[in-house]
């Protein structure tokens, strides 16, 4: 967990389950975060 909140790491769908089972939010918005992370930080690169 440590690593995912530093940014070294990626939301996956485990991490996702698990996250939306702790926090009452959902699988697809965890993974719809880390979606819109990857295509900011690929924007960055450009």
């Amino acid at each position: 967990m440590n690593l995912l909140l530093q940014g070294e790491d990626n939301v996956t769908l485990e991490t996702a389950e698990k996250i939306a089972k702790l926090s009452g939010g959902t699988e697809e918005y965890w993974l719809s975060l880390q979606k819109a992370y990857d295509e900011k930080k690929a924007l960055l690169k450009i």
